[in-house]
């Protein structure tokens, strides 16, 4: 997701407060599967679902699960609005998340990582 920032207590609009390590997920066009962790503190539009585990999830496990195609199938059908359909955050925070041991959520979290750095390796093959 490309990162935006607006400097200073006078951005406009609602906003969520967000903690380094959150996972951000943005409501708008849920079909688009914009998701990340935040690296430091700041605010948020409202189109934005700070996400917090109380320690329950991994943020890369979240991450990974919040941009599977079974959660964004998940939003898509839940989302409403016809122009720019978002996901609501109630059903945002109701979906319903596998949750193995912590210690397995990581090897999940580093076994993807893994595979995504290898399809990056690849990458530049493919465009030749």
């Amino acid at each position: 997701m490309r990162r935006r920032r607006k400097e200073g207590a006078g951005a406009a609009g609602q906003r969520h407060r967000f903690r380094e390590g959150q996972v951000l997920y943005s409501k708008l066009r849920p079909y688009l599967n914009k998701a990340v962790i935040a690296d430091e503190d700041g605010y948020c539009t409202q189109e934005i679902l700070p996400l917090d585990f109380g320690g329950a999830l991994s943020s890369r496990y979240a991450l990974i699960f919040l941009t599977s195609p079974h959660f964004v199938g998940y939003a898509d059908r839940l989302s409403y609005g016809v122009k720019m359909p978002r996901l609501g955050t109630r059903d945002g925070r109701n979906a319903l998340v596998p949750v193995p041991p912590m210690a397995e959520q990581e090897r999940i979290a580093d076994r993807v990582g893994e595979i995504f750095r290898l399809l990056d390796a690849c990458a530049p093959l493919t465009r030749a």
